[in-house]
């Protein structure tokens, strides 16, 4: 038996509102989906080595507009990036062609390479080896935002 046809509302079974074709076997519905779509937010947290103050006024605007390329520069988007003086936060959306982890050392990488080419007083910098990072629910985005900014 084989049916071929579109939802009849995909609204409650798909939040991105895209018709899903599907059709059944004698012993499963199978879905039809001819690309792959993923949207997942996370909050990245990592802070500096030893959480020395290296994130002062002067520099922290050009930092974070920088930390936000490199998220761009690996197919995430950046949505929020803020921080203070010794850690920072980067809400984005995760690429579905990117780990976590790829992600994350390649941002502290060049980053980091980056921060050392600001002078003399940031040729000792480093990022801390570890992070956090935490999925957030799309409807919590501007939550998270908040605590970002403050």
């Amino acid at each position: 038996m084989y049916v071929h046809r579109a939802m009849p509302d995909v609204s409650d079974v798909n939040p991105l509102g895209l018709s899903v074709n599907f059709f059944l076997t004698p012993f499963k519905l199978v879905f039809l989906m001819p690309q792959s779509l993923s949207k997942v937010y996370v909050h990245i947290v990592f802070s500096t080595k030893h959480r020395q103050d290296f994130i002062e006024e002067s520099i922290e605007e050009a930092l974070f507009a920088y930390l936000g390329g490199a998220c761009k520069g690996q197919g995430c988007k950046p949505v929020r990036v803020g921080g203070y003086r010794n850690h920072v936060h980067i809400l984005c959306t995760l690429s579905r062609t990117i780990t976590q982890a790829k992600l994350l050392e390649e941002i502290k990488k060049e980053s980091s390479k980056w921060m050392k080419e600001q002078g003399e007083a940031y040729e000792n910098f480093y990022w801390q080896d570890g992070y956090g990072i935490f999925s957030v629910n799309p409807r919590q985005i501007d939550v998270v935002e908040r605590y970002i900014i403050n």
